[in-house]
């Protein structure tokens, strides 16, 4: 619990900036620009599904387990993620960098070079970034988490208020600021001691740790989240193949909005190395579960009703060309309460392993992506869209927890308790606002 009140503190802090950088680029670039700096980023994250990131959960999960009981053996699963990592990310800058003419078209522009040009140095980053934030969430440094993704923060809208007044400033621009923004964390985390985890590996440990991550249940965890990597990045170049790239702007905004929201909670990456802990008992695992989606689930709905009431109000005086797009973030709101459970169900299938279930749910969600998007966006446009978005999310809980339930046959989901507050609830809620008020009487003086 204190884990999540000091990343919830934390995360405020940094998605506020977030939120003044998302501002100032929807007001600084115009419709089409915008809609082509998020074609950009969709094709960026197309490409980084290669690097297998659904792989990062497993290396947590495992590198947090293996820590107490043999060491070694934790650093070889890191090291060994790690040293692949650098060797995907070396060879697509290699491919963007040199083939970017041949994928250029596709951003909408006739002359997209220049942003995959910028595009290609971002996988120059990836290993260094990949490598700090994982052991961030190995150790539990919930502290220095937060730093690296504040200084991001801040290195990003500094470069976009430095381009903006002393050079020019469009969508190439803001990829600079992301590729600014991914680079001076990693120099400001050089500083981070903690047990090193990055070793030379022999050749036992590499066949060794090789098995673990891509022949036992690492592999289900590749294809799932490569798969739901295709759905979601596809999605953009739908809406602007049926739409166009201004109707890529609307919904990456009402998108964007509810990405925020759900950011405002981070309960996946405090879950994530925490559930392992106690993967040998599934009656505590059963509980954890249980109140953290009570948690998660009231979280949702208090920010769902708060957006609800801002939203028009933040668009119309900061946004006001983007209140188009309002109806489709209303559209996507109706579904936020039930992410809560969501967002605790994949750490589940992580400290279970039980990856094989997550994919089966994952190819499921996919193929229902590709085929209710094109068919809703190609006669509905932008409803379409939101609508397939809406639809899915209703559809993916109770696969969820279907899949939690063979995964974990001792869990069972109490109504009663769902909507009780007992008296652990009454002491985590006065330890949280206990905190809460000592950080106000801080800022007071």
């Amino acid at each position: 619990m204190r884990g999540i009140v000091i990343s919830g503190v934390g995360t405020v802090a940094w998605k506020f900036i977030d939120a003044l950088t998302a501002i100032s680029l929807l007001r600084l670039l115009s419709l089409f620009e915008y809609g082509v700096y998020r074609l950009a980023l969709a094709a960026y994250e197309f490409m980084a599904g290669f690097f297998l990131a659904g792989l990062e959960n497993v290396v947590v999960s495992d590198v947090s387990s293996y820590l107490a009981s043999d060491r070694r053996r934790a650093q070889a699963v890191f090291s060994f993620y790690i040293w692949f990592v650098a060797a995907v990310s070396a060879a697509f800058f290699l491919l963007f960098f040199f083939g970017a003419r041949f994928v250029a078209p596709w951003l909408g522009e006739a002359d997209g070079i220049p942003y995959l040009a910028v595009v290609s140095l971002f996988f120059i980053a990836v290993p260094f970034e990949t490598a700090y934030k994982l052991k961030f969430q190995i150790f539990l440094d919930f502290g220095w988490g937060n730093a690296y993704r504040l200084i991001s923060s801040m290195a990003r809208i500094v470069s976009i208020v430095f381009f903006y007044f002393f050079a020019s400033f469009g969508a190439p621009e803001a990829l600079w600021a992301g590729l600014i923004a991914m680079i001076i964390p990693v120099l400001a985390s050089l500083g981070y001691r903690r047990d090193p985890l990055l070793v030379i590996l022999s050749g036992a440990e590499l066949r060794g740790a090789f098995a673990d991550l891509f022949l036992r249940h690492g592999k289900w965890a590749i294809a799932s989240d490569f798969i739901n990597n295709l759905a979601q990045n596809i999605r953009p170049f739908l809406v602007k193949f049926f739409v166009g790239t201004e109707g890529v702007a609307l919904i990456a905004l009402a998108q964007g909005l509810v990405a925020h929201l759900k950011s405002l909670f981070p309960l996946r990456e405090i879950l994530t190395p925490v559930l392992p802990r106690s993967a040998d008992d599934p009656e505590r695992m059963s509980r954890q579960i249980n109140r953290a989606t009570k948690y998660a689930t009231a979280a949702h709905i208090m920010l769902t009703v708060a957006a609800a009431i801002g939203a028009p109000i933040f668009v119309a005086l900061v946004l006001p060309k983007y209140w188009p797009a309002l109806p489709y973030f209303y559209l996507l709101l109706i579904g936020f309460p039930l992410s809560g459970f969501r967002t605790v169900a994949v750490p589940v299938f992580y400290a279970l392993r039980a990856q094989q279930k997550l994919f089966a749910v994952t190819i499921s969600r996919t193929v229902a992506v590709a085929l209710l998007n094109t068919v809703f966006t190609y006669f509905f446009g932008l409803w379409g869209a939101a609508s397939e978005m809406l639809l899915l999310g209703i559809l993916t809980t109770p696969a969820y927890a279907l899949a939690i339930k063979k995964a974990l046959p001792q869990w069972k989901f109490s109504w009663k308790e769902f909507f009780s507050i007992d008296e652990y609830d009454r002491v985590m809620l006065a330890d949280v606002r206990n905190k809460l008020f000592l950080r106000l009487k801080f800022w007071e003086g």
